[in-house]
């Protein structure tokens, strides 16, 4: 599972063969243990709900049959991962071994940006993976490192590790800067505002400064203007792009509301749905035509792929999910809280940039999936 995360931002091809490994290892331990690592953890059934409903609908999608079961088990498969996480890693060590070996992928990949790109140019930044994944997996580290260096028991148990947080937060928020990702931008800032707001007040003043800093010293530059572009939605072809999709997706799931498109030919299908619309709404919606089966937003392609009862189930277990992180908030020795903490936050940040970006169920989430295994599992662990 080490080597799952060390290849977190370096390959889709690792990241699939290792979390198909870890998985193998999981049910391996739960065959010679018994399943109480998995049962003891109170959430666990509701992770399995949506994947049960999905195997059963998947197959009354539009075109139905084994082959969309397959997809869906590809597309579900990651949201499986923070079951597989709580059974190989039981213990605050564990879990801190395989943050730090995400932590030292975002590193790596980072420099390797570096060193191929112009380390001053918004948008140009390179990465091994499609840039706006790899923005909001860099993203969700950031935020898990701000939670950490906030926590006062956290700074005192690992205070030698404090300035390497501090230029590894540094090197990762720059990379985030160039990335020129608005999604991940503005998810930070609302993952950031929410850890003011909930744990840490002292960070809004810092937040505040930087704000007039950037009004009275860097009010036109490139990076302000991305800001302000975010609420374009007159001139913005991307932000115009997205609106696109989304109506002109919400009108394609009529034709299958309840079961979903599925997954097979739905470029195809979505092109002929957009062809056949009269002359005025194809022009209406020109741009849409350029992301066929995109949707730009993780929960209306969820909902157009798998159609709206297997949407509902998921979104009310998803619900389910934050209660038992709250309840984790309150019932984790206090060592351990900045664990829930880490998974709030985070939660806020990288779920409200799925309203842009499709990355809530691909490899994109691992390390999210992640920092919500840890969240959820911190009343079980062990301090060794």
């Amino acid at each position: 599972m080490v080597s799952l995360f060390l290849l977190s931002f370096f390959s889709k091809a690792g990241v699939n063969i290792f979390a198909g490994l870890s998985y193998i290892g999981a049910f391996f331990l739960l065959w010679r243990v018994g399943v109480a690592p998995v049962t003891s953890q109170p959430w666990w059934y509701l992770l399995l709900i949506p994947g049960l409903v999905g195997i059963a609908t998947s197959t009354l999608t539009q075109n139905g049959g084994i082959e969309e079961l397959a997809q869906f088990l590809m597309r579900y498969k990651f949201f499986l991962l923070p079951l597989v996480i709580v059974v190989i890693a039981q213990t605050e060590k564990s879990i801190h071994g395989l943050f730090l070996a995400a932590l030292i992928s975002s590193l790596a990949t980072i420099f390797y940006g570096l060193s191929q790109s112009d380390i001053t140019s918004i948008g140009v930044f390179q990465s091994p993976l499609f840039i706006l994944r790899y923005a909001d997996m860099l993203m969700v580290v950031a935020l898990a490192v701000i939670v950490c260096m906030s926590d006062e028991k956290f700074r005192k148990a690992y205070k030698n590790w404090f300035w390497v947080l501090c230029i590894s937060l540094a090197l990762i928020l720059w990379a985030l800067y160039l990335s020129g990702a608005r999604g991940a931008w503005l998810g930070f800032f609302i993952g950031a505002v929410a850890l003011g707001i909930l744990f840490y007040r002292p960070l809004l003043y810092v937040m505040l400064l930087g704000f007039m800093a950037v009004l009275l010293f860097a009010s036109d530059t490139k990076f302000v203007k991305e800001i302000y572009s975010i609420a374009d939605m007159e001139t913005d072809i991307s932000n115009n792009a997205r609106l696109q999709l989304w109506q002109l997706g919400w009108e394609f799931s009529y034709n299958h509301f309840w079961f979903g498109a599925g997954r097979i030919d739905m470029k195809q299908r979505y092109m002929q749905h957009y062809e056949s619309l009269p002359a005025q709404k194809k022009e209406k919606y020109e741009l849409a035509k350029n992301y066929p089966g995109d949707m730009h937003n993780s929960y209306l392609q969820l909902f157009v792929e798998w159609g709206a009862l297997f949407f509902v189930v998921f979104t009310v277990c998803g619900a389910a999910v934050f209660y038992f992180l709250y309840r984790s908030l309150g019932q984790a020795p206090p060592r351990f809280k900045y664990l829930p903490k880490m998974a709030i936050v985070a939660s806020f940040g990288f779920l409200a940039a799925q309203l842009f970006h499709t990355d809530l169920y691909s490899y994109g989430a691992i390390n999210y999936l992640l920092v919500l295994a840890a969240g959820l599992s911190a009343t079980q662990l062990e301090r060794a």
